[in-house]
């Protein structure tokens, strides 16, 4: 086996664990995603355009709310 062909075999066993890798971590978060949607409910969704009151008990360092950035 000549140098070349050991850089492709291991460039091939690399991209197989790479893949590997990538479907554990997309199985772990599809996982993780669907315990801590168990908490929520019914969740709303909305469509790009629609229009929602959004509520905020954030310090925004203004000195006064009603001045604040909106």
């Amino acid at each position: 086996m000549s140098k070349v062909e050991a850089v492709e075999d291991f460039a091939k066993h690399m991209k197989h664990i790479h893949e590997e890798a990538q479907a554990a971590l997309s199985k772990a978060q599809d996982e993780m995603k669907c315990y801590a949607n168990q908490h929520w409910g019914n969740i709303l969704e909305y469509q790009v355009g629609q229009k929602v009151w959004v509520e905020t008990n954030m310090d925004l360092k203004w000195p006064s709310k009603k001045l604040a950035e909106k």
